[in-house]
């Protein structure tokens, strides 16, 4: 059975919510002062926080003087989130509607083939040991970090690892959640042999495509926490398709009005960019130090190359929605980090970029290019 926690997050609610939702449902009613003591969210988080709960319906304020909040019963919160997927569901159909009327689907003929369903993980991995044995030219796959499908097997690993020394290219496009991202280590031992492409958000299936023609997407059973069935086709043009979009890495797109970060406590917060325009530079500068600092926290005192450490912090921007980065000059011991499509400012990224790399030993981090207009910015970073 999927824990509590978790239903309610899939139902929308995120990680601090859950907690408050939850305590003022086991209290009945709460004043902020007694509700922040308990929970030990600060009464500066609180109450922003709070009055998003009574718009979204899940909590009430009672009285004024003082006020307290009050969750929603379960019968009725059930009630709700139910509502809110109709609409959702009506808000889908209207959306392909007028997507159609902007361009109508058109149905293209296509090649037969034929998709087989594999069930259990021992039919799995044996699948795929055949298939890899077969390869000749190239490996394309997503892989879950936390799930790695490569492991459950030794000859799976062992053949993968000898197609890679005889010229077999493999590319793997990684999703990885925000909080392991300290497992740099961890995650370069187990893609040795692979290019990374990209990184994609996490989901709970693996893509696999073998010389772009056999294509194997296997689903993760989270209550059994296996991967349990996969379909099996054959088919060149859909394995085509499958490899230059489907699981094509983040263009990090970044969100329009919301930027996610992680802050201390594994929580999320957001950041609306007017907000961060409308404080001072040595504000935003500040902000952001504390983001990068706490987001690199747990790799404190480690050594790592300028390669990992460019690599984590690609990372730590590109789930974060802040931008689409990506390194555009490298040197001994210097480099150059670009942010293209960024929904933060400049002194933001700065202060977090130092604030990332202070964990790490010493550096120095420069504007090297600002443009505001197309929200491009370059960064040079050099180590001491």
């Amino acid at each position: 059975m999927i824990g509590l926690e978790e239903t309610l997050k899939f139902q929308g609610f995120t990680r601090i919510e859950v907690k408050v939702y939850l305590k003022l449902l086991e209290l009945n009613q709460s004043k902020v002062g007694d509700l922040a003591k308990i929970t030990g969210i600060t009464r500066t988080q609180l109450y922003p926080l709070l009055e998003k709960m009574v718009e979204k319906g899940y909590i009430k304020q009672m009285g004024t003087k003082p006020v307290r909040y009050e969750a929603l019963d379960s019968r009725k919160l059930v009630k709700l989130l139910m509502e809110k997927r109709r609409k959702q569901i009506d808000f889908l159909s209207e959306l392909e509607s007028k997507l159609n009327e902007i361009k109508p689907v058109q149905k293209v003929p296509g090649i037969p083939y034929k998709v087989y369903l594999i069930k259990g993980e021992n039919n799995i991995l044996r699948k795929l040991i055949e298939l890899w044995k077969g390869v000749k030219k190239e490996v394309i796959r997503t892989n879950v970090f936390e799930r790695e499908l490569l492991n459950g097997s030794k000859k799976l690993a062992k053949i993968n690892k000898e197609k890679a020394k005889k010229g077999v290219k493999n590319t793997v496009y990684l999703s990885i959640n925000p909080e392991n991202l300290y497992k740099i280590k961890e995650l370069e031992r187990m893609f040795m042999h692979a290019t990374f492409g990209g990184l994609i958000k996490e989901q709970p299936y693996t893509i696999i495509i073998f010389d772009r023609k056999y294509v194997v997407i296997v689903f993760y059973n989270f209550h059994k926490k296996e991967y349990d069935s996969a379909f099996y086709f054959e088919n060149p043009d859909l394995a085509e398709a499958f490899a230059s979009k489907n699981i094509a890495p983040i263009e990090s797109y970044p969100l329009k009005g919301e930027v996610r970060v992680t802050t201390i406590g594994g929580e999320r917060a957001f950041l609306i960019p007017p907000v961060l325009d409308s404080i001072s530079k040595k504000e935003q500068y500040k902000l952001g130090y504390g983001v990068g600092w706490y987001g690199i926290k747990p790799l404190k005192n480690l050594n790592h190359s300028m390669n990992s450490l460019m690599l984590m912090l690609k990372m730590q921007i590109m789930m974060s929605g802040w931008g689409k980065a990506k390194i555009v000059k490298t040197g001994k011991k210097e480099v150059v980090l670009s942010l293209e499509n960024s929904v933060v400012t400049p002194a933001f990224m700065k202060g977090n970029i130092v604030g990332f790399l202070s964990v790490m030993g010493d550096y120095t981090v420069k504007e090297r290019m600002v443009d505001r207009k197309k929200k491009h910015y370059e960064f040079a970073i050099k180590s001491k």
